[in-house]
């Protein structure tokens, strides 16, 4: 993502629909090599808000997004 659309860091981050209420399960990944500590911090505290988050691989990030944005169902 940061090679095709922006040159720089990129944190990608997943909550679900429990957001709504404060209860999320939120994923983060950090995409780049450049993203300073800070920045991930920033972005842990931003996905904190809804809920709780945890950081996974890239390569992860998509099966984790699955179980957790289809967890709330059950």
């Amino acid at each position: 993502l940061s090679h095709t659309l922006y040159h720089g860091p990129v944190i990608r981050i997943m909550p679900n629909t429990a957001a709504s209420v404060g209860s999320s399960a939120s994923i983060l990944c950090v995409d780049s090599k450049d993203t300073t500590k800070e920045k991930i911090d920033i972005a842990k505290t931003f996905a904190s808000k809804v809920g709780t988050c945890v950081e996974v691989d890239s390569k992860t990030f998509n099966a984790y997004g699955v179980v957790s944005g289809s967890a709330p169902a059950w």
